[in-house]
């Protein structure tokens, strides 16, 4: 099957970490079926790495597996936010429709549900082509309390040949906006065993140099503000344990969750 994904959730070189759970399902989709994949960046950020000489191209272990363009993805930053899917799909049209030329694909395939599902309903519409959706969370939890935003990830949902939800709860979610249940498939994230599987805990703490006996929570994530992560951390301060908290990963809160950290 001939496929094309539309997706900001992709990485290149320069952000090799961004979303893995996308990258995985994406790569492993690619190994099946015929796979080229736009992921769009917006322009602030290539105009930023224009200007230190870089610029986004696949990592290394992507290249043989997808075919993976990244067009620059115009917008106003900060304001006129309802017209973010008609700017995003103005900028990847003219891309998309070379692509359709040149071998036209089965089904379009969008992940976030805006403004990358509504920009690849537009496109697929336009063609008659089938369009799948797939839904992460925070693009219906948080996003549909705006109501311009909510009316367009309808939109795309409703055009949507089939959705793809990654729980439960975002489908009775989408149900109850009145979105056809029959056609949401609740597919939950995978886990890759090769990386994730049963290890010794001493030899594993003692390899990480950590302390045999003490009681240890871990937290693994991007250090965004939706995580919550500086609540963990406030409440972590305030237990009598002896336990140690270990919170691992990147993102726009590191610095003031570290002062945080030390704070307490």
């Amino acid at each position: 099957m001939k496929v094309v994904g539309i997706t900001n959730l992709f990485p290149d070189v320069t952000r090799p970490g961004l979303a893995p759970f996308n990258k995985q399902q994406i790569l492993h989709l690619a190994a099946l079926h015929e796979l080229r994949l736009i992921v769009p960046v917006p322009w602030t950020r290539y105009a930023t790495l224009a200007l230190s000489g870089r610029k986004p191209a696949p990592p290394e272990e992507c290249r043989d597996l997808v075919t993976v363009r990244y067009p620059p993805y115009f917008y106003t930053p900060g304001i006129m936010r309802r017209f973010y899917g008609a700017f995003y799909e103005r900028s990847i049209a003219p891309l998309f429709e070379r692509l359709i030329r040149a071998d036209r694909p089965d089904v379009v395939y969008a992940t976030w549900a805006y403004p990358d599902c509504y920009a690849a309903a537009l496109l697929a519409g336009r063609h008659d082509i089938p369009f799948v959706a797939r839904v992460h969370g925070s693009d219906i939890n948080e996003y549909m309390q705006y109501p311009d935003r909510r009316s367009r990830i309808l939109d795309a949902m409703r055009r949507a040949r089939e959705i793809v939800s990654v729980s439960a709860a975002l489908r009775k979610r989408l149900v109850a906006e009145g979105v056809d249940a029959g056609k949401i498939h609740v597919i939950y994230n995978g886990v890759d065993r090769g990386l994730f599987r049963p290890f010794d805990r001493v030899a594993a703490r003692r390899e990480l140099h950590l302390d045999e006996s003490k009681r240890i929570v871990l937290y693994a994530g991007n250090f965004e503000p939706v995580k919550g992560i500086d609540l963990l951390i406030e409440a972590f301060g305030r237990l009598e344990t002896g336990a140690e908290l270990h919170v691992i990963g990147d993102g726009p809160e590191r610095r003031r969750l570290a002062g945080l950290a030390r704070a307490l």
